[in-house]
Order: structure tokens, then sequence, then C-alpha cells
């Protein structure tokens, strides 16, 4: 099962145990989540420490949780929350374009997620406008804003517990 792979990456302990207990998102989005192309994007770094796989299920759980609250597509969410980052590259290297990954990945998530699976238009923008405002484009529906947001915030939370991570380090080291 990918929680298998995925515990070893996701950092956050509290987040990995609501995921896993949490039987109607593992039933909505298993076959997503056990594709083997889905499964190699545990290889590749996103965020700080975090994979591509990681960053996308954080992104894709939160969604589907606040979505849920708010009476949104929460299939479309926890879907296109895994989905928004398919682009199956290590964009650290210079791909697809020096210096404009953020405009072009979403183009290159959404020709990989329509090969691989069936998408609803809904989950077809959360993907392609999942990076608004740095794309042009804005969202057309409040789950594609949603995705949009969450997207952002699990970034800067990601980069944030890598950066005191390495703090904690520091001076656990300075002291030894």
């Amino acid at each position: 099962m990918y929680f298998n792979r995925t515990v070893k990456t996701l950092k956050i302990s509290k987040l990995h145990t609501k995921i896993s207990n949490d039987q109607i998102y593992n039933e909505l989005v298993y076959e997503i989540l056990n594709h083997p192309k889905v499964q190699e994007m545990h290889e590749y770094l996103h965020h700080a420490d975090n994979t591509v796989f990681t960053h996308s299920l954080h992104v894709s759980y939160v969604s589907y949780r606040i979505s849920k609250m708010f009476h949104l597509d929460y299939l479309a969410s926890a879907r296109g929350g895994l989905l928004h980052d398919f682009f199956l590259y290590d964009w650290h290297e210079g791909k697809p374009e020096k210096g404009f990954h953020a405009h072009l990945h979403p183009k290159i998530a959404l020709r990989n997620a329509n090969e691989y699976f069936l998408l609803s238009d809904l989950e077809i923008d959360i993907i392609a406008k999942h990076m608004w405002p740095v794309t042009i484009k804005p969202p057309k529906h409040a789950e594609s804003m949603l995705i949009s947001f969450v997207d952002k915030y699990c970034a800067v939370s990601e980069a944030y517990q890598s950066y005191t991570k390495r703090v904690k380090q520091k001076v656990k080291a300075s002291f030894s």
C-alpha cells in the first residue's frame, strides 16, 4: 500500500494518522494513490525536503476536509489536489525551461493526469488553475480557488517545518 512509502517522507505525523484513518478519503483516492505513475512522485523533491507525492497528498487531504466542511465537491478536491503537481520531473534541474516551472507545470500536470485518469471538468480546472495568481487565468470554481490557496499554504508550511528542523539541529549541534 502507498503508506509504506509515505510514512518515510510525510513529516506531519498527525496528518498522516488522520489520512490513514480516514476510510472515506482513502476509498475516494485509492485508484490514484496506488497508480504506478503517481507513485513516481515519491522520486522527486518538491518544497524543502518533501517529495512531490507528500506535498500533493497534503494538499489533497487538507482540500478534501475543507471542501466537506463547506459542502463543496470533496471528491474533485481530493482528486485534483493529488494530481495538481503530477508533472513527473525534477524541477530543480531546469525542466521544462529554467525559471518557468511555476508557469508551465500546471499544463504538464494536466496532460499527464489526462493520460492516466478520466477527469471531470472541475478536476481539469483545479489542476490547470492551481498556480493562480502566478498564472494569468483565474479559477472558475470555488474548489479550484481552494486548491490554489491550500497549495500555497502547504508549500509555506512544508518550507517552515524544514527550516525549523534545520535550526533545531544547528542549535543542538552547537551545544554538543
